[in-house]
């Protein structure tokens, strides 16, 4: 497993599928399966990024519609009131207070304590050294309850969810980077387990020389009403 090099940061200037593919090649992946012909999860990524970061999401759309796993909202820049979980709702409100005049918030402004609303439901993610997946250095208690596994220390690839919600979430990640803007995403889990409600706001933090150094990401499971699940932790795998 690769993991975050000392003072790495997600501060990209650029991204291209070409580039992405490239890094995953050297990780044993190609841009298609030799096999079948399908897009690789490296290339899929390095789209999906790109899309995101041009604010173009109908792609990304149609490959769910047609899994049936649940169409995801996607949404720049959300006001609270854009979010229906109150955890989401409250740390949309904080991220903008830490921030003040900045674009972007201070890593070093993160503190738990002011986060007591959303614990649980926070995740903090930094990129690998190869500059194409991230690591879990924090899992929220309730995300892994959710999914049944304590992802921390593990790579956002790693997720045991379906995989086109892995490449999604890896595309999140980097376009928030370019793009140095929260990210909202919303989706039910039709057809999968429990068909829980997620909604997923991605929140890129400044290293204090400009560069993203950390993302915070508020996923919150959600009933069908929009309440968010607090679920029993200590049945989570590790």
């Amino acid at each position: 497993m690769r993991g975050p090099t000392r003072g790495s940061t997600l501060g990209y200037t650029s991204i291209s599928a070409g580039e992405t593919d490239e890094a995953m090649q050297g990780r044993g992946e190609s841009s298609t399966n030799r096999d079948t012909g399908e897009m690789s999860a490296a290339r899929r990524r390095a789209l999906w990024c790109r899309t995101l970061v041009d604010g173009r999401t109908d792609a990304i759309r149609a490959a769910f519609a047609t899994l049936g796993v649940g169409v995801p909202d996607l949404r720049w820049t959300p006001a609270a009131s854009d979010c229906v979980a109150e955890p989401n709702r409250f740390f949309v409100d904080h991220w903008n207070d830490l921030r003040g005049g900045r674009d972007l918030p201070l890593r070093r402004a993160l503190d738990p304590v002011g986060l007591r609303p959303a614990l649980g439901f926070v995740n903090l993610v930094e990129a690998t050294d190869d500059g194409v997946d991230f690591m879990y250095r924090v899992f929220g208690s309730f995300v892994g309850a959710a999914i049944g596994r304590d992802m921390t220390g593990r790579l956002v690839s790693e997720a045991p969810v379906d995989r086109h919600i892995v490449d999604l979430s890896v595309a999140a990640c980097l376009a928030v980077g370019l793009r140095r803007a929260p990210l909202l995403i919303r989706r039910a889990g039709a057809g999968e387990p429990g068909a829980l409600r997620w909604e997923r706001v991605f929140f890129p933090f400044d290293a204090g020389d400009g560069r993203v150094a950390q993302l915070a990401i508020c996923a919150v499971p959600m009933d069908d009403t929009g309440r968010a699940l607090r679920l029993d932790p200590f049945q989570t795998d590790r």
